[in-house]
């Protein structure tokens, strides 16, 4: 409605309500309101005219119009017939508000034409149509007026071209009612139908019904056109909105919604899209590997433990095999513990391949709708809902699963078994010795101020710096010493009396560690040692403390060299402290380290 009153102007308006007129009616003085808007003004006591308001002309200038009506009318002739310009031989899509003419989209870019206001010229068409219409029946109004007045007949149409506002100023004391326009006075309540007018009105109505059913119908075919053209304006679509995230087509550019747009030519935009969908797929492809990745190191973690487990379980039906019948309990009992750590962190990996697997199918379909997006040769089809598809594949994350050590601490398992399972035995039997390997401190490797006892089973530390030989065998940067006897095989196991000592190492060193100056007790530099730092137990690397429940004050060890273990055990209970593992291939030395204590290390049996 709001477009028809702007092509109608004010020629058909109430010039108190400002829409077209309901139920005109004609005063004495020859002007033109609805019925019910003039009542209203009367029954109200408005008797005065505080301003009029010009509305905005539609008249043109004759040669203007002249101009724009021979290319209607020509338009009317032969819709179909195509214009072009004549200077770039283009099409005449665009009409231009301040020559009045129509232009090609060449000439809409043109340093003439740049600064001008231009309308697609379907749109001009029916805005300028519509203005020869009404001009038409301004006409017809001029002539029923002429002819009225030759008669002698009262003048039934005043059309107005002027809005007013009225305030409720009291009607003058004889109650006379006036025209809110021209303050003419009537005695008496007037109010003739205009039928001239409501006809023109209706006339004018049912041609506006009509452009819109054309408009309507030209819609409908544009629609069984190609899907890539504009419905709007039937051009191909050859730019890209940035800020819409649509194709649209050149005139569509130049219009009022896209004007202020940051637009791009259509094959320009569909590089740089296919370069974004290539690139989240070159995204979702790098976190499909990480997927990948993840599942074989579950694969790989699932089979290490069940080697291991194998392995385990092998050493416990060996070491168990050697003992009575009476054993059996404790074999299957701790059988039992192992395949519930097992089956723990069994299911904590299938969980995680089951996690995985989700986010595999998940990476591999968003993977095979952007590829299938990817393999659009069209650009105009590519770029279709092309932000709906970035934003999907934007909120695909790969999300990994936490990482589950497949390693099982082998000491709580294997360790020292005989002597663990013979502590019981013990109890039982009263069996009163127990077999362990024979270990002696060398003095050749002791550091100077360090004192072994004459039968080999103790080391303590003395203020005393007495003058030894350097020796290639010797520890010059630390309080340490090693044993007599070096392991090249088989297990071995051996107890150490710490007593109430709050600082102090020991453990097992490759033949080969640095002996002459200060290195880090670390498995790299060849030591696999436990030490007492005040309070705590650690172990290198880094010095991790462990969590100890009882303060040990004899220190069990044991070596499977096959194995690739070093394990400790508070000896008095046989809890397990700490495992490691390695592959050895070299001779490992028992390795003792008393720091400033005065009170001995000392091997018991």
């Amino acid at each position: 409605m709001a477009a028809l009153m702007e092509a109608a102007g004010s020629d058909l308006c109430c010039s108190i309500c400002l829409d077209f007129y309901k139920d005109p009616v004609i005063l004495d003085c020859s002007h033109s309101y609805c019925r019910a808007c003039i009542s209203q003004v009367w029954e109200k006591g408005v008797g005065g005219l505080v301003r009029s308001v010009d509305r905005k002309s539609f008249k043109e200038t004759d040669l203007k119009a002249k101009a724009s009506q021979q290319y209607w009318e020509k338009e009317k002739s032969d819709e179909n017939e195509e214009f072009s310009c004549e200077e770039h031989e283009e099409k005449l899509k665009l009409f231009c508000k301040e020559d009045q003419k129509p232009i090609c989209l060449v000439c809409g870019m043109s340093q003439s034409h740049k600064s001008h206001n231009s309308l697609p010229i379907k749109e001009a068409f029916q805005i300028y149509k519509m203005r020869f219409y009404v001009g038409s029946m301004k006409e017809k109004l001029r002539n029923v007026e002429k002819k009225e007045r030759d008669e002698n007949i009262p003048v039934v149409v005043h059309v107005s071209t002027t809005a007013v506002t009225v305030s409720a100023e009291p009607a003058s004391p004889r109650g006379d009612l006036s025209c809110p326009q021209c303050r003419h006075v009537f005695s008496e309540r007037s109010l003739r139908p205009n039928l001239a007018l409501a006809n023109i009105l209706e006339s004018f109505k049912e041609f506006n019904l009509k452009a819109e059913s054309q408009q309507s119908r030209k819609g409908e075919k544009s629609e069984e056109k190609e899907e890539f053209y504009c419905e709007e304006h039937e051009e191909k679509l050859k730019l890209f909105c940035e800020e819409d995230q649509k194709t649209i087509c050149v005139i569509c550019g130049m219009s009022e919604p896209h004007k202020s747009h940051k637009l791009k030519p259509i094959k320009e935009a569909f590089q740089i899209y296919k370069k974004k969908l290539e690139e989240s797929v070159q995204g979702l492809k790098s976190q499909l590997r990480e997927a990948y990745r993840c599942e074989e190191e579950r694969k790989r973690n699932t089979e290490k433990l069940q080697e291991k487990a194998s392995y385990l379980k092998g050493q416990i039906r060996d070491d168990f095999s050697k003992l009575h019948e009476f054993l059996y309990k404790e074999e299957e009992n701790l059988k039992e513990k192992l395949e519930r750590k097992e089956m723990e962190i069994l299911q904590q990996l299938e969980e995680n391949g089951v996690k995985t697997a989700q986010e595999i199918s998940k990476l591999e379909l968003s993977i095979s709708e952007i590829q299938k997006r990817q393999n659009i040769q069209r650009a105009e089809e590519l770029l279709k809902d092309i932000k709906a598809a970035l934003t999907g594949t934007a909120e695909v994350k790969f999300e990994k699963p936490d990482r589950i050590s497949a390693d099982l601490r082998e000491g709580e398992f294997i360790g020292p078994l005989q002597y663990r399972v013979w502590r019981r035995m013990r109890e039982l039997f009263c069996i009163k010795s127990v077999m362990q390997d024979s270990i002696a401190i060398d003095p050749k490797t002791t550091y100077p101020e360090l004192i072994v006892s004459e039968d080999g089973t103790s080391v303590q530390w003395s203020r005393i710096y007495p003058h030894v030989p350097n020796n290639p065998e010797r520890f010059m940067w630390t309080s340490a010493a090693l044993g007599c006897e070096g392991f090249t095989s088989g297990r071995h196991y051996w107890a150490v009396e710490v007593g109430d000592e709050s600082v102090w190492s020991l453990g097992m060193v490759r033949e080969s560690v640095e002996r002459k100056t200060r290195t880090e007790r670390s498995p790299a530099n060849g030591f696999y040692c436990l030490s007492k730092l005040k309070e705590d137990c650690v172990y290198c690397p880094q010095w991790k403390r462990l969590p100890l429940p009882v303060k040990p004050r004899r220190i069990a060890i044991y070596l499977d060299y096959e194995g690739g273990q070093v394990s400790f055990y508070n000896a008095e209970n046989m809890s397990h402290i700490h495992t490691y593992t390695d592959t050895f291939t070299e001779r490992m030395y028992p390795f003792f380290n008393t720091w400033c204590n005065s009170a001995p290390l000392k091997i018991v049996v």
